[in-house]
């Protein structure tokens, strides 16, 4: 007989079998998926005032996620586009641009990053990332933790009001 073997086994069977082998990154045609992280941030970013950075998020599901960033260790409030400073790219990506040590904010950049994909389906959110700007200042890099540690003791301390 000419029959192949698909024609032995039930239509339905051949169906689930093409359902489950879709490869990761892909969506199903008509099945709804929650967001999945394709890629997520790493745990921590340090970069230089005269470099910039930039932290990469994307996510697949279906329907297609929206992704953005969201700022602090609690909460979920939005990151927003901070001119000259700071920019949520259409990608995913949320770029810190390089900056004079006279535009260093510490809320942008000494502050904590999560990626948000959301869809109708669900919403994820990935690990915390830690973003610490050093700033060069003719030839000395300050890290901007290390100048808001000595500052915050000199104060506890009480030896600003000696000066």
């Amino acid at each position: 007989m000419g029959h192949t073997w698909t024609y032995l086994l039930p239509r339905w069977l051949l169906l689930l079998i093409f359902a489950l082998t879709a490869r990761r990154g892909e969506c199903r045609a008509g099945v709804q998926e929650g967001p999945q992280f394709l890629v997520e941030p790493p745990p921590a970013l340090s970069f230089l005032n005269t470099t910039g950075a930039a932290l990469h998020c994307s996510a697949h599901g279906n329907p297609t996620p929206t992704v953005s960033w969201v700022v602090g260790e609690t909460g979920l409030q939005q990151a927003t586009t901070v001119v000259g400073v700071r920019e949520i790219l259409a990608n995913g990506s949320l770029v810190f641009l390089p900056f004079s040590p006279r535009s260093y904010r510490q809320d942008v950049h000494a502050a904590s990053y999560r990626c948000l994909a959301s869809s109708p389906v669900g919403r994820i959110v990935s690990r915390t990332v830690t973003v610490r700007a050093g700033i060069t200042l003719d030839d000395v890099t300050l890290n901007t933790n290390m100048i808001y540690n000595v500052w915050m003791d000199m104060k506890r301390q009480n030896w600003l009001s000696q000066i």
